[in-house]
């Protein structure tokens, strides 16, 4: 379960994913969400992805579906996981909205320690914003930087701090602090 807050509203999210190995080197998940008081998140959404290591990296394809109260999106994400010297990892994944002709290049860099991991990412791109009549939507050029530590308390158990700034030209900066709690089995 997870609360977000937006826009001076909270949603509530339940979620749950589940990973398999398909073959020697394959893997893949399924994952599917609700919010049952939608405002802002997605009513459902559903998704899935296969990845693959070759080369020393891991290569991956997704799918997310989101069905929003007046759209929906489908999302196509290809992603690469590249291995670095240094327990030193950097993540890309390519978020493409085909139906609106929108994307989104997000970039992560991260270390992962015994107890603590640190991370810093970028993401650019466009979005799209529906207009007040009809179909028509507008193109906003974005960006995205965080930084944040997670640490791990107990096996399974963790607690992430995120610092961010988000920037939507021509509609606003956000800047926000988040925290949170995993817990895992």
């Amino acid at each position: 379960m997870k609360l977000a807050n937006r826009f001076r509203k909270d949603n509530f999210q339940f979620y749950g994913e589940y990973y398999r190995k398909l073959l020697k080197g394959t893997w893949g998940y399924v994952s599917a969400d609700f919010s049952p008081n939608h405002t802002f998140l997605p009513e459902y959404s559903a998704g899935g992805g296969i990845y693959r290591y070759m080369l020393g990296n891991e290569w991956g394809i997704n799918v997310r579906f989101m069905k929003f109260r007046n759209s929906d999106v489908f999302l196509l994400i290809p992603s690469a996981i590249i291995y670095l010297p240094g327990d030193v990892l950097y993540r890309v994944n390519l978020y493409l909205n085909t139906g609106r002709g929108t994307y989104s290049l997000l970039n992560v860099l991260e270390r992962k320690g015994k107890t603590i991991t640190l991370f810093a990412g970028l993401s650019f791109g466009t979005s799209s914003e529906r207009l007040q009549a009809g179909e028509d939507f507008r193109r906003y050029n974005t960006l995205s930087i965080r930084a944040g530590a997670e640490l791990a308390l107990t096996r399974g158990m963790s607690v992430r701090l995120v610092v961010r700034r988000e920037v939507r030209e021509g509609l606003y900066t956000r800047n926000g602090v988040e925290l949170y709690g995993g817990f895992g089995w």
